[in-house]
């Protein structure tokens, strides 16, 4: 098992926190909606999973400054044959994903509630 990326394949570390960010960007979702859906508005429990929550948030802007750092740090495989088309789409979808991870990671959510209960 390779650690850092090799020419052919992306290797352990960069494997993962590709994976690490995707668990911990669906547990964030999973316990906003639970506080939601299955708690009652200014109980303790709320709390507790309100702060679960900012906890994955706080951890998924981590591991996301990490992968960007390993990015820059090591080389990156050669793509997979495809079009120029789906190459563009491809990076594009991932720049818009991690826009909408770094969105989501708290940064609006903090300004738009006034009131954390």
């Amino acid at each position: 098992m390779q650690f850092t990326n090799t020419i052919r394949d992306y290797g352990f570390i960069a494997k993962c926190l590709h994976w690490g960010t995707a668990l911990l960007f669906l547990f964030s979702y999973i316990s906003v909606y639970y506080r939601h859906l299955f708690t009652e508005p200014g109980s303790s429990e709320s709390s507790k999973v309100l702060q679960l929550h900012l906890s994955f948030g706080i951890t998924i802007g981590v591991i996301v400054t990490l992968r960007i750092i390993w990015r820059f740090t090591n080389k990156r495989p050669i793509q997979e044959p495809g079009t120029h088309l789906e190459h563009f789409a491809a990076h594009t979808g991932h720049y818009l994903l991690y826009i909408c991870i770094n969105n989501h990671n708290g940064h609006l959510g903090i300004c738009r509630y006034r009131h954390w209960n």
